[in-house]
């Protein structure tokens, strides 16, 4: 409709372009309705957007955080670790030179008890060649038998056979005169 006179020449025409405007405003404000509800949703969908962004940074925050925590963390563990290790391979060091001091201090305790035993064994051997030296001291008697020895063990025996022990050097004999009024002798030429 262009004009007042339009509608009053048309009436008809002007009823229907009405009809027709009133359709097309019906249509609209259910359009404008529609995209008011699409338009709060959104909003609605922005604002738990922005909510859930938030919470993602802090998360991001936290988690950040919490990496940054765990590295030092393993940092810390790392260094631990190659504490353990350096202190584990000094005492498997150590612990290698204990055997090794273990096997040695082994050694001289069965050297030692073999010393004991061999000085005990000569010893009886020596006490016996002296209490059988001195039961024997006289030169007309034989040597003794070591088996008849106290001091030695069944089965044992002598390095060598008890020698008599001389307890002085032997003097020379003297004659004494024939007549027993002289009471000083005449001592020998050598000495």
């Amino acid at each position: 409709m262009d004009s007042v006179w339009s509608v009053w020449w048309h009436p008809r025409r002007a009823l229907d372009e009405m009809v027709e405007m009133r359709r097309e405003n019906e249509e609209l404000r259910k359009q404008l309705e529609e995209n008011r509800r699409v338009r709060t949703e959104l909003q609605a969908g922005l604002s738990e957007s922005r909510r859930v962004q938030e919470d993602l940074t802090e998360l991001r925050r936290t988690l950040e955080g919490e990496v940054a925590r765990l590295q030092g963390l393993n940092a810390d563990q790392a260094q631990r670790l190659k504490d353990w290790e350096d202190a584990q391979s000094e005492m498997e060091r150590v612990a290698a030179k204990m055997e090794k001091m273990v096997s040695l201090r082994e050694r001289m305790q069965e050297m030692r008890r073999e010393y004991e035993e061999r000085i005990a064994k000569l010893e009886r051997q020596l006490w016996s060649s002296r209490s059988g030296g001195l039961k024997y001291a006289a030169p007309h008697n034989d040597i003794p038998d070591p088996s008849e020895s106290e001091l030695l063990g069944p089965g044992e025996t002598p390095f060598a056979p008890p020698l008599p022990i001389q307890m002085a050097k032997p003097r020379p004999k003297l004659n004494p005169p024939a007549d027993d009024s002289d009471w000083l002798l005449s001592l020998p030429d050598t000495f």
